[in-house]
């Protein structure tokens, strides 16, 4: 019994501090800066650029398979986010796709979208590093199909990359209905942002939001197609000096 009871007394501590030790010691440890930037939500969305022409060439990433209900949609929608034409390029990585989502993809050709098809299918990951190596953007912004962007989000994170400092940026979530309106959010939802955004104040952002993040492209020079991207980015960081955020 008393090895049980052993097990289970450490069972219960290790699950306290994932869910309560952990977020304790982030608030109780003082906010760091990076460079001229603290981590708020103030802070953070200040740096806007009203200047095109600083805008840099970026390479947006869209990963699908077998998506054409809904691949079309996505791409009008990335199309229409505000940031100019001239400094931007849209890449869908379709992984080994069998229905017409390539064809669907290629409808777009003229308004510089290009279909990245790989063959043979190896996970999202594997996709991500197909576009990677034609991407031709200093900053790379990832998304799946389900996301939609709001307009005015492509040119808040890139600004934001203006602080050398910041390796990767992550998006917060949130759920939409089929009528547009934001969702209840459940409350591992709300924790994990919540958590994200401490993580940040104090420069240690351990996983980003899969669904959408962005990253400069050097970040990428180590790609493992065996951990999840999101994790692997946030780690890339660190291991290059640069730290990874959470972007309100």
């Amino acid at each position: 019994m008393s090895a049980i009871y052993t097990i289970l007394v450490f069972s219960l501590l290790g699950a306290s501090y994932s869910y309560f030790i952990y977020p304790i010691i982030l608030l109780l440890i003082k906010h760091k800066k990076a460079g001229n930037i603290e981590f708020s939500v103030e802070a953070i969305t200040s740096a806007e650029s009203e200047n095109d022409h600083a805008l840099p060439f970026i390479t947006l990433i869209i990963t699908a398979f077998n998506e054409e209900s809904s691949i079309k949609n996505k791409i009008i929608n990335t199309l229409e986010t505000d940031y100019p034409t001239d400094n931007r390029e849209v890449l869908v990585a379709s992984d080994g796709s069998t229905d017409k989502t390539n064809q669907y993809v290629k409808e777009f050709a003229d308004q510089g979208v290009r279909l990245i098809e790989v063959l043979e299918r190896k996970g999202k990951e594997n996709a991500q590093l197909a576009a990677i190596q034609e991407a031709r953007g200093d900053i790379l912004i990832f998304s799946d199909v389900a996301t939609q962007i709001p307009k005015e989000a492509i040119r808040r994170i890139v600004t934001t990359f203006s602080n050398q400092q910041i390796g990767a940026l992550s998006s917060e979530d949130r759920f939409i209905t089929e009528q547009g309106e934001i969702a209840g959010e459940g409350a591992y939802v709300k924790y994990e942002m919540w958590l994200r955004r401490l993580e940040a104040r104090v420069k240690s952002l351990v996983g980003l939001s899969g669904s959408f993040f962005a990253c400069r492209k050097i970040i990428c020079e180590h790609w493992d197609i065996k951990v999840p991207s999101d994790f692997n980015t946030a780690l890339n960081c660190v291991s290059q000096g640069y730290i990874a955020i959470s972007h309100p």
